[in-house]
C-alpha cells in the first residue's frame, strides 16, 4: 500500500495482542458509516449556500471536533464556518459582531438532544434571530439523535427546524456521518477523499493485520502503558493539524480513560514549545512517550532573503533535529511524517487513530464507545439547572 504518511518510532520491544475482534468486531460499523448516502446533505448544501454565506456550528465535544478537524483545509472558501462550543458571553458576542444573522445559518449538534450547553447557545442565537424579526425555522438546521423528547428535538419541533439524524453513535466517532459532510461540502472539501483514506485504513488493517500501520503503533502504545507511560505527548509542526489533535485527544481520553485505565493526551504546537514544555520532556520525569507530527509539503510557503530558506524549511529542520534530539536521548518518541496534507490523508489518519485506540481498547478490556464518567456530570449539571 502506498501510505499517506510514515510511521516510525524508536519502541523496539512493542507489545503484540490480537487484533481479529477489531477486524470482527468493529470494522463492520465503521465500514457501515462509509457506504451512507449523503444526497440529502447534498441537497441541503445547495438550498444554504443559495441563502447564505455564512454557519455557526453549535455544539459539545465530537459535534464540535469532528467537522472541526477537517475545515482547516477550507479557510479559503468565501462561505464561512464559524464553532461555538461554550455559553460563554464574551465568545458569544464576539461572534455574532461579526456575523450578519440575515445571511447566517446554525447548525446545532447533540447525539443526546440534552447537552445543556448547546440547548442554552441555541436558545440565545434563536433569540436573536427573532429580535432581527427573522424566522428560526429558515435559518435553524438540527442533527440529532433519535430521543424524541429531548429539550433539543422539543426546542426544533417548536420553530419547526429541519432535523436531520444523528447516527447511533458517540459522537467523538461521528466523523464519517452528516455532522462533519455537511459542513465539508459547504467550503467544497473533498468528502470523497475524506471516505476514501479512511477505507484505506480499514483495508490495511483488514490484509496486513498485526503489520498494518495502526495495529504496530498501537502495540507501541500498549508496551509504554505496560511500562507506566501513561502520558501521551502529541506535537504538531503543523497549525493545519491543531484541530486533528483537539479531536484525536478526545478519542484517547473519553475512550481509554475508565475502569482505572486511561493515557493523557497532551497536545503542543511546535515550535512553540521547543521553547517551554521541551525543558520539562528532556530534564523532567521520564513519565511520557511522544508522538511527531510533520508535513512535507507545506499547502503555502515562502522564501526569507538572503538566506534562500522558506519558513518551511524552519519548521523541517526543528522538527528533524527536535525528533533525533529526542531519540539519542532515549525518550520513547514516534513520528507520523505526512507526505502531503489533504483530505485523503486525513481520513486515513483519522480512521488510524480509530483503529488504533480500538486495538488497544479491547486489550483493555474496555468499553471503547461510551463515557459514564462524562454522563455523571451531565447528570449532576442538568439537576443543578432543571
Amino acid at each position: 500500500m502506498n501510505y499517506p504518511y510514515l510511521y516510525e518510532s524508536n519502541i523496539t520491544n512493542a507489545a503484540k495482542v490480537d487484533v481479529n475482534t477489531v477486524i470482527s468486531d468493529i470494522l463492520p460499523l465503521f465500514e457501515s458509516h462509509l457506504a451512507q448516502n449523503f444526497d440529502t446533505i447534498f441537497r441541503l448544501k445547495n438550498n444554504i449556500k443559495k441563502n447564505f454565506n455564512a454557519l455557526v456550528i453549535i455544539g459539545m465535544g465530537g459535534a464540535i471536533n469532528s467537522p472541526a478537524l477537517l475545515l482547516g483545509l477550507g479557510k479559503n472558501s468565501s462561505f464561512k464556518i464559524h464553532t461555538l462550543d461554550t455559553p460563554d458571553p464574551l465568545k458569544n458576542e464576539l461572534i455574532k459582531n461579526v456575523l450578519a444573522l440575515k445571511e447566517t445559518a446554525f447548525l446545532v449538534i447533540s447525539s443526546s438532544g440534552s447537552t445543556i450547553e448547546s440547548l442554552t447557545i441555541a436558545q440565545y442565537w434563536i433569540q436573536e434571530i427573532l429580535h432581527q424579526n427573522l424566522l428560526p425555522h429558515n435559518h435553524f438546521y438540527f442533527i440529532l439523535g433519535n430521543n424524541k423528547i429531548s429539550p433539543l428535538q422539543k426546542l426544533a419541533a417548536l420553530h419547526n427546524c429541519q432535523i436531520l439524524p444523528h447516527i447511533n453513535f458517540s459522537g467523538r466517532f461521528a466523523i464519517f456521518s452528516n455532522i462533519t459532510v455537511l459542513p465539508a461540502v459547504l467550503v467544497d472539501l473533498d468528502v470523497k477523499g475524506l471516505f476514501n483514506g479512511a477505507c484505506a485504513a480499514i483495508n490495511d488493517l483488514k490484509h496486513k493485520r498485526d503489520f498494518s500501520i495502526m495495529a504496530k503503533s498501537a502495540f507501541d502504545v500498549l508496551y509504554l502503558k505496560h511500562n507506566n507511560m501513561l502520558n501521551h505527548v502529541l506535537i504538531a509542526y503543523d497549525s493545519l493539524l491543531t484541530d486533528f489533535l483537539n479531536w484525536k485527544c478526545q478519542i484517547i481520553a473519553e475512550s481509554l480513560g475508565k475502569d482505572g485505565h486511561g493515557i493523557t493526551p497532551i497536545q503542543n504546537s511546535a515550535p512553540q514549545c521547543q521553547h517551554s514544555y521541551f525543558q520539562l520532556y528532556i530534564d523532567g520525569p521520564k513519565d511520557k512517550f511522544f508522538t511527531f507530527f510533520v508535513v512535507d509539503k507545506h499547502i503555502k510557503d515562502q522564501e526569507i532573503q538572503p538566506t534562500n530558506h522558506t519558513l518551511a524549511k524552519v519548521i523541517e529542520t526543528q522538527s528533524s533535529v527536535s525528533y533525533n534530539f529526542f531519540k539519542e536521548n532515549c525518550l520513547p518518541v514516534r513520528k507520523i511524517q505526512i507526505k502531503c496534507l489533504n483530505e485523503y490523508t486525513l481520513g486515513f489518519l483519522t480512521m488510524h487513530t480509530i483503529l488504533e485506540t480500538a486495538i488497544i481498547a479491547k486489550h483493555l478490556k474496555i468499553d471503547l464507545f461510551n463515557q459514564p464518567g462524562v454522563e455523571r456530570i451531565k447528570a449532576a449539571l442538568q439537576a443543578h439547572l432543571t
